[in-house]
């Protein structure tokens, strides 16, 4: 007899289940070697892996441009009695505190290296748990040190044990310190951190070391609401702005001016919408925040199913899913009609020229408006910005 078993199909894990997981807090996440955190950038994405080749490239000009550089003794002894000395192998990178490496920034750094420019490596000291070896930990300076560790390792064969680079060892510094002195110092002359990199260090500060700082804790709120609706906010560097999920654009997340609610509304409606299975940007983000806000400041009342009611409306666009290029396209056009026929009613000398994008905001709120009440589903008080017959609607 042929016993026949029925097999769970495992429900596929979201990209952004696992994008949102650089949030836990464990050891494998915090603490790299410096090859070991060279090796995860090129792991981000195609195009992040063909930056091998540039990085490779930019080595050979080196060692072109300053020939005097390829003999270690020469270029390691720059740095003699410059500040306090460490082993190469003896620090690591904390990468929690440090945001992710820019490449193309280093494949700068090596072709126009400048001796004097290079700046101790500022660290902490922290000892493993399990092995009890103390190690140094990068917590600023992490694009000097992945530039002098190609340059030892490729260009002088040298292996990290083997190389001293100029360090600032900070003891006793408490890893919330370490990260207020980092973003505070990053300053002119340096890789910059972005919006996004502000973001993911303010969520770290409350999920590392429970920061009750407003901003921090605001940026942890709507982090949740992200991770509540499968959705991240997209970093350029990890080659992500195409997977499913992504917030792409932050000007609005990052608007303290919005209320906090309306990032959550966003993101259901992201949910509700297709299950967030696609990035979203432009034209929708701009839409939808601004109908969440108006309905915010107008006292409606907005749960899941309120979301779900417009996100299903919004499917109407083009049948299953909502484009902005569709949605603002017919928009233009049913306003141009509107305007053509107000123009042609007043003398010639009062009229005036279209602008297309002009009150972009309030066109595009009339018009959603306008497509939720005719779908019997309740709006905000707006000022329509020109009327929207029902045979314009999608």
């Amino acid at each position: 007899m042929t016993l026949m078993f029925n097999t769970v199909k495992e429900a596929p894990v979201h990209f952004a289940q696992n994008r949102n997981k650089i949030f836990e807090n464990t050891i494998e996440n915090t603490f790299a070697t410096i090859n070991d955190r060279i090796e995860y950038v090129y792991s981000l994405s195609e195009s992040n892996q063909r930056l091998r080749g540039a990085i490779e490239d930019s080595l050979i000009e080196f060692e072109f441009a300053q020939p005097e550089m390829t003999n270690p003794e020469y270029f390691w002894g720059k740095f003699e009695g410059l500040s306090l000395e460490a082993l190469m192998s003896d620090v690591i990178i904390h990468m929690r505190l440090q945001r992710i490496p820019t490449m193309e920034a280093i494949v700068d750094y090596i072709r126009n290296y400048c001796w004097f420019k290079v700046q101790p490596i500022k660290v902490f000291t922290w000892v493993d748990p399990d092995s009890g070896k103390e190690y140094l930990v990068c917590w600023d300076g992490q694009h000097t040190l992945i530039m002098l560790y190609l340059i030892g390792t490729y260009v002088h064969k040298l292996k990290p044990s083997e190389i001293t680079i100029p360090v600032n060892i900070r003891r006793g510094i408490t890893i919330e310190e370490a990260r207020e002195a980092l973003m505070s110092e990053n300053g002119e002359g340096r890789t910059l951190f972005d919006t996004v990199d502000m973001h993911e260090q303010y969520v770290y500060a409350v999920r590392d070391t429970n920061s009750q700082r407003k901003s921090h804790l605001l940026a942890e709120q709507k982090q949740k609401y992200l991770e509540d609706n499968f959705m991240f906010l997209a970093n350029p560097r990890r080659g992500e702005m195409d997977k499913p999920g992504a917030l792409t654009r932050t000007d609005e997340i990052l608007d303290p001016s919005f209320p906090h609610e309306v990032t959550k509304y966003f993101a259901e409606w992201c949910y509700g919408l297709n299950g967030s299975n696609r990035p979203f940007a432009g034209t929708e983000v701009d839409c939808m925040y601004h109908f969440f806000e108006c309905c915010v400041k107008k006292g409606i009342t907005v749960d899941r199913r309120y979301v779900k009611q417009v996100a299903m409306v919004c499917r109407k666009v083009t049948g299953d899913d909502f484009d902005g290029s569709v949605f603002w396209n017919r928009i233009k056009s049913v306003y141009e009609a509107y305007f053509r026929r107000t123009q042609e009613a007043l003398p010639e000398d009062q009229r005036t020229r279209i602008s297309n994008e002009g009150a972009k905001n309030e066109k595009m709120l009339t018009f959603l408006c306008a497509m939720l009440e005719d779908a019997g589903v309740q709006v905000p008080e707006y000022d329509a910005y020109f009327p929207v017959k029902k045979s314009d609607l999608f």
